[in-house]
């Protein structure tokens, strides 16, 4: 198998006035007159622009949650926040409680929602919504927290039935963080990818889902990397190069001290490190693959005030 080895070819600095927004592509974009748009108001009404026209669903959203929208204009949302859980890791002490998913058309309106369990939360304002076993229905991934189990990982389909879960970690106030799915398998066998603890030691678990007992199994386990600050809003601070050689992907993300960039791949059920680089300071916010020119490269903010562009060459 051919690896692709990714050199650092370019860093170049760009001071900016402010912190860099975030870029998440799952994210709604600003109001904006010459197209469609939705966004969450103040009271926790969704409010939907549609051709010229405004439509409110009271659904009583999550304030910070990101909107995910997928390809049959359909969007997800958390909803019903709540105090009960205060741990504070994602800005705040209001977390959500269900989730929301409404149809946009000519009449929006919300197709589904579903609670969590009466003693846990949705600790995360960014869900996986994604397709898994590619049946055509999408499952929506959950990071479920508690005061005495710490976080678990529950993946539910669109109805709100729980296909499977990971163990929880066993702890209350330690979280984890639910990245993406994608063909990580050496295979390209489709996994689901976290960091556990990412502000204390950074563990990287890869999980495939079992139908047949409704578990999310641990495949492989590395630790020294971190994806989050506490307190930050941010939930892209990593991003994902595709091999197409083998059509395995690697995870890209920073070390634990957020000095270093990392690529990570799969290999025969263990985790490799196909390289690590320093960045010129401390990584503070998402990182967004982009191609520049026909070349991929990614962008990064620095000590909260710095772009940097990363060339990548083979």
């Amino acid at each position: 198998m051919r690896k692709i080895v990714l050199l650092i070819g370019l860093i170049l600095l760009l001071s900016l006035s402010v912190s860099c927004n975030n870029e998440s592509e799952s994210v709604t974009s600003n109001k904006d007159e010459s197209k469609d748009d939705y966004f969450i108001l103040e009271n926790g009404d969704l409010q939907i622009n549609i051709e010229n026209q405004t439509r409110v669903l009271e659904i009583n959203a999550l304030p910070d949650s990101q909107i995910i929208k997928d390809e049959k204009e359909r969007i997800l949302i958390l909803t019903d926040p709540t105090v009960q859980y205060k741990h504070g890791i994602l800005g705040d002490d209001i977390e959500a409680r269900s989730v929301t998913i409404i149809e946009l058309s000519d009449h929006p309106e919300v197709i589904s929602k579903f609670s969590v369990p009466a003693d846990w939360v949705s600790e995360s304002i960014l869900p996986i919504w994604h397709d898994w076993d590619e049946d055509g229905q999408r499952e929506v991934l959950l990071t479920l927290s508690n005061d005495k189990s710490g976080a678990k990982l529950s993946l539910y389909d669109e109805e709100g039935n729980v296909l499977a879960e990971s163990d929880p970690i066993g702890l209350g106030y330690r979280w984890r963080h639910a990245l993406d799915i994608a063909e990580f398998g050496d295979d390209g066998q489709k996994l689901l990818v976290e960091v556990q603890t990412p502000h204390i030691g950074g563990i990287v678990n890869f999980y495939s889902w079992h139908k047949d007992n409704g578990v999310l199994k641990k495949e492989a386990t590395l630790s020294g990397y971190s994806t989050h600050d506490i307190g930050s809003r941010d939930m892209g601070m990593f991003t994902l190069i595709k091999d197409e050689q083998n059509e395995q992907v690697l995870l890209i993300l920073p070390n634990q001290s957020k000095t270093e960039l990392a690529a990570l791949r799969l290999v025969e059920g263990k985790i490799n490190e196909e390289w690590h680089i320093p960045i010129g300071g401390r990584l503070s916010g998402n990182l967004k693959l982009v191609d520049i020119n026909g070349v991929k490269s990614i962008r990064a903010t620095l000590d909260k005030n710095q772009e940097v562009l990363l060339k990548l060459t083979e």
